[in-house]
């Protein structure tokens, strides 16, 4: 199914335009602003309702943002708390590292990273990119296939072992994947 198509209006400015509606674009990391979407934007894509009423600026956004990651008192808190904004809100979490790349990018790759892939299955919260294993052998394809994006711009491929030298993490070394590719 189509989430979006990226089109260019009559001034030559390039915008996405929407595929889903209602809860499906509140649950969809990559198209979910949470509570900046306008009013008309609330009205077109049928989330009117499913909202605090307060349209928020990305500003308004970033400042809750830093108030509860500056909450967290671990690394691995931090860590956490910056994976479930990636999962909800995509905009938000890449605006936010770039604002403060030199406090992030220890707490969402090295080293937190290291201490997260070896407590994976304690913090798993939602899947991220694809996991091939020896069962897939003969079917790898089909597994491509399921991706969710068709034209990702970069790739990251990792057996997960020796990683950071924390040894082989199997499924749990996701995390140094996902870290590269958010970085």
């Amino acid at each position: 199914m189509t989430r979006f198509r990226s089109l260019v209006d009559d001034s030559g400015h390039r915008y996405l335009s929407v595929d889903v509606v209602g809860q499906a674009v509140l649950q969809d990391a990559f198209l979910n602003k949470d509570n900046a979407f306008t009013r008309e934007e609330r009205q077109e894509l049928r989330i009117v309702g499913m909202l605090p009423d307060h349209v928020s600026t990305i500003e308004e956004q970033l400042g809750r943002v830093r108030y509860q990651y500056g909450r967290k008192t671990t690394e691995m808190s931090k860590n956490i708390y910056l994976n479930g904004l990636m999962d909800r809100n995509e905009t938000l979490f890449y605006r936010f590292l770039l604002e403060n790349i030199e406090e992030t990018v220890p707490v969402i790759y090295t080293p937190t990273v290291a201490e997260a892939c070896s407590h994976w299955s304690r913090i798993y919260r939602r899947a991220h990119g694809l996991y091939i294993t020896p069962r897939d052998r003969g079917r790898i394809a089909e597994v491509l296939r399921a991706r969710p994006a068709m034209e990702p711009p970069v790739i990251v491929v990792t057996d997960n072992e020796r990683i950071l030298g924390i040894g082989d993490q199997g499924a749990g070394g996701m995390g140094i994947p996902i870290g590269k590719l958010a970085l």
